[in-house]
């Protein structure tokens, strides 16, 4: 082959070539659209941004809502309904779920993230996240797994399994910690 053929033959090949490389190239916590691992991004990069302890503020929530499945926002709802009574009743005691990450095993929190590889189990996507927090001179790592569904075709997260190993984690998983009588 000769001529004007083989030239855009080769730039073709060339393209695409370089299309495929950049692609392999991508780092891992890039994720694509309306994916499981985006969602936990999104969650975990607005919880961290907005330093949440406890339950979510009035002015936290709209960053995170979107991201919860409704049965998930309904517990938390519930939470804060039994924060609030709490406090009505005992204002000179510290009431259930003020502080405290209540999302990851660390009543600390997370200052950093890393998403594991998605599994999915019949209709539910599991993403473990490996976390670290850091004071001074001691670093704490741990891994957690969310638990996403589909929710009006998207991913929402579920739940949250705690796997730190310390006795002072909130328990085994976030529903359990909000009162939820549901399977894991």
């Amino acid at each position: 082959m000769r001529g004007p053929f083989r030239t855009g033959l080769t730039v073709a090949l060339l393209l695409i070539s370089s299309v495929c490389a950049a692609a392999q190239s991508r780092p891992t916590t890039q994720r694509v659209p309306n994916s499981p691992g985006t969602a936990v991004i999104k969650f975990y990069s607005a919880l961290i941004k907005q330093k949440v302890s406890g339950l979510p503020t009035a002015k936290q929530r709209p960053a995170i809502w979107p991201l919860l499945t409704e049965d998930l926002k309904a517990l938390l709802d519930a939470a804060q309904r039994e924060q609030d009574a709490f406090i009505e009743a005992n204002p000179d005691e510290k009431p259930p779920f003020i502080e405290g990450d209540l999302f990851s095993s660390l009543f600390e929190g997370a200052q950093s993230f890393e998403l594991g590889q998605t599994s999915l189990v019949d209709r539910q996507a599991i993403v473990p996240v490996m976390f670290t927090y850091s004071d001074g001179a001691k670093t704490t790592k741990w891994t957690d797994t969310v638990v996403l569904m589909k929710s009006g075709g998207a991913w929402k997260i579920w739940d949250v399994r705690y796997g730190g190993t310390w006795d002072f984690k909130p328990g085994t998983n976030l529903r359990a910690v909000l009162g939820a009588k549901d399977p894991q």
